[in-house]
């Protein structure tokens, strides 16, 4: 019996999220990108395999085609210095692509669907406290993003839907130079309760406005008591976000591990993750799809498991609070 149910709601669960491929071509172009409800996948490129023999670290089970394809349209890329080309990793995990193969993909499903739009958030993973990788890095993920033209977006505070049509718009948690496009982001934090105090400051030197930006990243919740802090604080920014103003972003993780390998911190396991999922994706789940909610903003909303009902024996709720966060978007006839 329980087998069946578990058919029938992967069924039921995946028609909506064939519809949902291509939500932001049915929103209006003079929406504030900062006022939607975005889908965002946790070290994204996961999905794609971990290289070697030690599997863990491993967010995603979906590559980042099939996520683009369940609705996330913000894609969390991690490249690193390896053998002098940047590659995308997980800490010390190496995954099975590149990011120059990474952004292809998402520039291929952008020609395919030019009234859609994705957000790619950069952080520089292993090394970042070697200047001299550093500043290689930062070379490098310039001149990969400037050699895309038009194809990437200037960032400034309350750019719209329609100015962000068929573009990838750069975030980025370390600097990059050589060109203007995106934004870096300053402040970030992995406190329990988040920040409200970071901010995201253009790399186009006409746009003099910096966004005010509220992150919550508390990604170890290993005990009761800290899984209970980051639910508050998930809520809190939810919140939050139904009535900031334009000028104000926001990037919520779900994402964590609730347990580790062996024990160890440092050493984060799949079935943590999984567990982590489990839980998180269905309590958000819940509270967005409360019948009292009128908002239909929410942030930036990033998941593990996204897309994935179930990952094992874990009810993930990849696919429900994919498809409840989309939909907080055309509440009110928007």
């Amino acid at each position: 019996m329980k087998t069946l149910i578990i058919i029938l709601t992967l069924l039921f669960s995946s028609i909506p999220i064939c519809a949902q491929s291509r939500w932001i071509s049915h929103l209006a172009d003079s929406i504030a990108v900062s006022r939607l409800s975005i889908p965002g996948s946790h070290d994204s490129a996961t999905g794609e395999g971990i290289k070697g023999v030690i599997k863990q670290g491993r967010t995603q089970n979906k590559n980042i085609a099939q996520q683009w394809q369940c609705g996330i349209r913000a894609f969390d890329l991690r490249p690193a210095i390896c053998n002098n080309e940047l590659h995308i990793c997980h800490g010390p995990l190496k995954t099975k692509i590149s990011f120059a193969a990474a952004i292809d993909t998402l520039l291929t499903l952008l020609e395919k669907n030019p009234d859609e739009f994705a957000i790619v958030l950069l952080r520089q993973e292993r090394d970042n406290s070697n200047k001299e990788k550093c500043d290689e890095w930062s070379k490098k993920v310039g001149q990969e993003i400037n050699q895309l033209g038009k194809r990437t977006a200037i960032f400034h505070p309350a750019i719209t839907v329609g100015e962000l049509r068929g573009k990838i718009l750069f975030l980025s948690r370390n600097h990059y130079e050589g060109c203007n496009k995106g934004a870096i982001i300053k402040g970030w934090s992995h406190s329990q309760k988040g920040t409200k105090e970071a901010e995201i400051i253009p790399y186009d030197t006409d746009t003099k406005e910096s966004a005010r930006l509220h992150v919550q990243d508390f990604y170890s919740p290993t005990q009761p008591k800290l899984q209970e802090c980051k639910i508050v604080a998930i809520k809190e920014f939810i919140d939050n976000a139904a009535t900031a103003a334009p000028s104000i972003w926001f990037i919520n993780h779900l994402s964590g591990y609730s347990n580790t390998l062996f024990g160890i911190a440092g050493l984060a396991s799949d079935k943590g993750y999984k567990k982590n999922a489990a839980h998180n994706n269905r309590i958000t789940y819940d509270y967005l799809t409360k019948d009292n909610r009128q908002s239909n903003s929410c942030g930036i909303i990033m998941l593990d498991y996204a897309g994935s009902e179930y990952v094992g024996k874990f009810h993930t709720y990849g696919r429900s609070i994919i498809r409840a966060i989309i939909e907080l978007n055309f509440k009110n006839n928007r």
